[in-house]
């Protein structure tokens, strides 16, 4: 959402952010939106712009998210929001253990959320 020095600063501790650094450095692409920390609203915004990218982009989402609604725009309940609003479906990883899977879809009458575990059921009882 920032400039990558800037974004540095969202990582705890020297060793948070030297993996930080060595992840940019051995990524095939990296884009850098150009948010800015100005206000916490212009925080949001930047935090909101690159949700939104990742779904404009995206196939399918993975996200380890609490369950929880966003702490203040751009979080993780908003991308995962957004993401159905645009029919993308999600894949979600529960932040608490024991990380239960589940698959949410958007259909036409709402919303279907399915643990993975039964998907996986009907799809080995599919196989040739």
């Amino acid at each position: 959402p920032f400039p990558r020095h800037d974004y540095a600063a969202d990582f705890s501790g020297a060793a948070t952010r030297s993996e930080y650094y060595a992840l940019l450095r051995s990524a095939a692409e990296v884009i850098e939106l150009r948010g800015s920390r100005d206000t916490p609203e212009a925080a949001d915004a930047a935090y909101m712009a690159a949700g939104e990218h990742v779904v404009e982009h995206a196939d399918v989402m993975i996200a380890i998210w609490d369950g929880a609604d966003a702490h203040g725009s751009g979080g993780t309940g908003d991308v995962v929001a957004l993401a159905l609003a645009c029919s993308l479906p999600v894949l979600w990883i529960s932040a608490a253990q024991p990380h239960q899977l589940r698959l949410i879809t958007r259909n036409g009458t709402g919303v279907a959320e399915q643990p993975l575990s039964t998907l996986l059921q009907r799809v080995e009882r599919r196989k040739c």
